[in-house]
């Protein structure tokens, strides 16, 4: 469906108003999960059924799942897939768990999500992406051992990202303030979960023939490189020529001002409409806002980030996991 269907079909679906107070946050498990992903979810993917050749990208919120999306349809699809041209990444490369626009599925919008992923193709792999914690994810990705994609952030950066995002994603709970969130996210209490056990899981898993663990400062540092061990991870053969091309799509600034890659066209049109009963925010910011190493010394007070440094400290503890911070 070429995007111009797409904002015309969400722009006729009614709304419908939230109830006041309403909360977007529930607990699943004992982990935050935002409404958009219902209970009903976590029961079908107790039986989901995994592919052996899934590809998996798995990422806690706002640790670069846009950027790693492109850079894996690109190297899956090839250049010149013909697809790229009208179909958003986001549709591409769909999320296991988001059912918030489900009912956009009754007039054809939706892309395929747990209860449709079967009617894929099975003569190529599947891509798909989730934000979920290891404890909800479906028990097959365990035992058939597809492969994982896990992009790591440093949570600083992390924080002030997903903070923002909350400020104008109708699909997530709004703060009064980044003193709150802040106080929310070190008591791992926002939507996601807990970022060190989120990171820490995969972490733990990353010489796994089946797993690649990659770090977003590191793909900041040398994008080349990291589109390079990607392709070799998925074991597809990259011209240099290509690889160079992929990197150029992939820069920060090329794919902000790329509609069918920066969710802003999505999450623009989805906030026309219902999404999970929530009126549109004020669209402040983009969704793509920096995409920069250590923009968190521009939030956090001395403050709050020593006492995150502690807690940081405390945490990662004997995993020899390290982060750039700026």
């Amino acid at each position: 469906m070429k995007m111009n269907e797409f904002q015309k079909k969400v722009l006729s679906l009614p709304r419908v108003e939230p109830e006041v107070g309403e909360s977007l946050e529930y607990y699943h498990k004992g982990i935050c999960v935002s409404r958009g992903v219902p209970k009903e979810v976590f029961v079908e993917l107790e039986s989901f059924e995994v592919r052996k050749d899934d590809i998996y990208l798995v990422t806690y919120p706002k640790a670069g799942t846009t950027w790693m999306q492109q850079i894996i349809s690109l190297i899956m699809d090839g250049l010149k897939a013909e697809h790229h041209k009208d179909l958003h990444v986001f549709f591409r490369f769909p999320f296991l768990e988001n059912t918030w626009i489900s009912h956009y599925s009754q007039v054809g919008l939706i892309p395929p999500t747990h209860t449709l992923l079967d009617k894929m193709q099975q003569d190529t792999p599947r891509k798909i992406k989730t934000h979920l914690s290891p404890l909800l994810l479906p028990k097959q990705i365990f035992d058939k051992r597809p492969k994982v994609v896990y992009v790591a952030r440093n949570p600083k950066d992390v924080a002030v990202s997903y903070y923002h995002m909350h400020q104008f994603d109708t699909s997530l709970q709004t703060y009064p303030g980044w003193e709150k969130f802040f106080e929310r996210f070190i008591n791992k209490d926002v939507s996601g979960g807990d970022w060190f056990q989120h990171n820490l899981f995969w972490w733990e898993k990353r010489h796994d023939a089946n797993v690649l663990f990659i770090k977003f400062e590191d793909m900041k540092k040398d994008l080349k490189n990291a589109v390079q061990v990607t392709a070799d991870f998925l074991e597809r053969t990259v011209t240099q020529d290509d690889l160079q091309k992929i990197v150029e799509k992939c820069s920060f600034e090329n794919m902000k001002k790329d509609p069918k890659v920066n969710p802003d066209m999505v999450l623009e049109f989805c906030s026309d409409s219902d999404v999970v009963n929530q009126p549109p925010k004020e669209n402040i910011m983009s969704f793509m806002r920096k995409g920069q190493v250590g923009d968190w010394k521009n939030q956090f007070t001395v403050a709050q980030s020593e006492l995150f440094d502690e807690l940081f400290r405390k945490e990662m503890m004997g995993t020899q996991l390290t982060f750039d911070f700026e």
